[in-house]
């Protein structure tokens, strides 16, 4: 199993001539962690810690969507959570942001390394089929009028098949292996600045209300309208086919098969 050299990959790195708005003003990167999300846990509803990225380059117990775990060898993936705090209710800013960060990781993997990902309701990042990226976002209501949110991001990035656990071998996929040759060392870094800044820019259009542009490009990112997907709804399982990101709420329009 190959992995590039982390000893590069430092705060200051990725912080150099970093030039956004709202996140990565401070970024800390650890050895190890129990799980980054659960270290912005401790300090989310301080105002100091505002905007603040950390990257771990190995968690101990990385957390994924739905209570599951998520998994990576030491030095394997970007491993990083962000935290922002948003005026508003969690109702509000809830749908919105999940577009922010499913955009923004699946852009900057484009710019990045021209792979061809896909979105996968709601945040998901896929490429050959395989899952690449996994987004947890956490939130907690700091004042009547604000809300915090830890924006977690799992980037599979020199992994080979033997290095995911068996069951997920034949569903996951890393960087290194879509582009079938191993990572140079400063690419983890090119990437991790790259996703920072997306999220910025991501976050400022959601800021401005833009939210047709961000639903336009998120749509655009699953392959556009008319691509089929499996809804789970009340313990029914079904083929359906995506409309639209409903204007309303934020969340997906489907029409199922009998219309």
């Amino acid at each position: 199993m190959t992995h590039a050299p982390s000893d590069r990959f430092t705060a200051q790195a990725v912080e150099k001539n970093l030039s956004t708005q709202h996140l990565g003003k401070t970024i800390l990167v650890y050895d190890e962690v129990e799980s980054t999300n659960d270290l912005l846990k401790t300090i989310m509803h301080e105002p100091h810690y505002n905007g603040l990225v950390v990257f771990a380059k190995n968690q101990r117990r990385g957390k994924g969507r739905e209570g599951r775990t998520w998994t990576a060898p030491a030095d394997s993936s970007i491993l990083c959570s962000s935290l922002i705090h948003l005026e508003g209710q969690p109702h509000d800013l809830a749908g919105p942001i999940s577009l922010v960060c499913a955009v923004a990781v699946a852009q900057a993997l484009i710019h990045t390394f021209q792979i061809p990902v896909r979105i996968k309701w709601p945040n998901d990042i896929y490429c050959d089929g395989k899952k690449l990226a996994g987004i947890l976002i956490e939130s907690s209501k700091i004042r009547p009028d604000q809300v915090a949110f830890i924006l977690g991001i799992g980037i599979n990035l020199t992994q080979q098949p033997i290095d995911f656990p068996p069951e997920l071998r034949d569903t996951a996929v890393s960087v290194a292996q879509v582009l079938g040759r191993p990572l140079e060392p400063d690419e983890k870094i090119f990437l991790a600045r790259r996703v920072i800044k997306e999220l910025d820019d991501q976050l400022e259009r959601m800021l401005q209300k833009n939210y047709d542009q961000l639903r336009h490009d998120w749509l655009h990112l699953a392959g556009g309208p008319d691509q089929p997907v499996i809804v789970t709804r009340q313990n029914q399982t079904f083929n359906a086919r995506i409309i639209d990101i409903d204007y309303r709420d934020n969340s997906l329009l489907v029409q199922n098969p009998g219309g």
